[in-house]
């Protein structure tokens, strides 16, 4: 590889945020060992599109390697060898609720011995000095907060009797525990831990096969998948100040040992309604404006496990503290009405939300990209 500014073991390059963090690091200099659940069948079309979305950057400052966290017999020793840094984004999302206590529990072990796997991985390499770890808003409070309250790093969601439509804040807050509790029981760590704790990530993808259930109520707006909008608010951040937070937190020292939210503030899902209906609305995009009542939805939910786990978050308008982020990493925040209209853009123009004839009119570049029709 060309001289860089360190080498960086990034799991998880090939999903929506990791996409953005590998984009940055090789803007800014480093060279990346990128790894891959499976180098051949359907993820070496996510590796293809990844490369095509890098190729700005020289080739030799990216390294494929094939590897998945669970695999006992991969040697993450030896993929962290030789590295400086560690970034670790790959994590399960599921794309709907668990059914079962066992569905539930494959998202825990992934999530857990994912991280665990780095984090021994990480200590036993002499060469790193710093570990980056994507952790989640979930971790804290997730949708669910008190309103009125301001919730801050101190703060840890309560795992306790959790039902299997909160899955997901269970595996994010477990495996970051189990993050600390493994860096805490080293002696004389070589290498410092920093967890990144970004809210609701919305805006644009760097390739087709990067999306992210986190747009998907973008897409159902979109689509007009949902004619009415629940009384759902959510902890927004933009992708790209994501990415941003993980430089800065490689790159600086006073982030060490830290938990660092990263969000940049709540919208109600008809605050991003009114967005689109302003932005998308004369392209011919008729996106619902009118709310449901809390019952209504709670009735559809038990027919539509993509939308169930907002059951959970229904009236509740979690704020978080992102005084750490932009004071700690001085990353500031991009404005969320850009960042919803940068998303619905990537949507469309990348097939995962419909093409209208207003649309393709405005933006004949777009008739190629999308194969869906409004």
């Amino acid at each position: 590889m060309s001289e860089s500014q360190g080498l960086v073991l990034l799991t998880g390059a090939t999903g929506f945020i990791g996409s953005h963090v590998a984009k940055l690091l090789l803007g800014d200099g480093y060279s990346l060992r990128v790894t891959a659940r499976n180098l051949t069948s359907n993820q070496n079309v996510k590796v293809s599109q990844l490369k095509a979305a890098l190729s700005e950057y020289p080739s030799d400052r990216i390294e494929f390697v094939e590897a998945d966290l669970l695999d006992q017999t991969v040697s993450w020793t030896q993929l962290v060898s030789g590295c400086q840094y560690v970034v670790h984004v790959a994590s399960s999302l599921p794309e709907r609720v668990p059914k079962t206590q066992a569905e539930a529990d494959v998202t825990l072990r992934t999530a857990i011995g994912g991280t665990r796997a780095i984090i021994e991985a990480v200590a036993a390499t002499k060469s790193v000095k710093k570990l980056v770890v994507t952790s989640s808003v979930a971790s804290i409070a997730g949708i669910m907060g008190t309103r009125g309250r301001i919730y801050d790093e101190t703060v840890w969601f309560d795992t306790n009797n959790r039902p299997l439509g909160l899955t997901y804040e269970t595996s994010k807050t477990l495996a970051e525990k189990e993050a600390w509790r493994l860096f805490k029981d080293i002696k004389n760590p070589h290498f410092s831990l920093v967890c990144i704790n970004p809210g609701v990530v919305i805006g644009p993808l760097l390739a087709q096969s990067t999306y992210s259930t986190s747009l998907t109520l973008i897409r159902f707006l979109l689509n007009r998948e949902a004619p009415l909008l629940p009384q759902v608010f959510l902890p927004c951040v933009d992708v790209r100040d994501v990415a941003k937070a993980h430089l800065s937190a490689l790159k600086t020292s006073g982030t060490d040992g830290q938990r660092v939210i990263v969000n940049t503030g709540t919208l109600s899902l008809k605050d991003i309604a009114l967005i689109l209906h302003e932005h998308l609305g004369p392209l011919g995009y008729r996106v619902p404006l009118r709310s449901a009542p809390d019952m209504l939805f709670r009735l559809i939910g038990y027919f539509r496990s993509d939308v169930t786990q907002l059951l959970f978050g229904l009236g509740c308008e979690t704020v978080y503290d992102n005084s750490k982020m932009r004071e700690l990493l001085r990353v500031q925040p991009m404005d969320l009405t850009q960042s919803v209209v940068d998303t619905a853009h990537s949507l469309i123009r990348h097939g995962h939300a419909a093409l209208t004839p207003q649309y393709a009119a405005k933006y004949p570049e777009a008739e190629g990209l999308s194969a869906n029709r409004y």
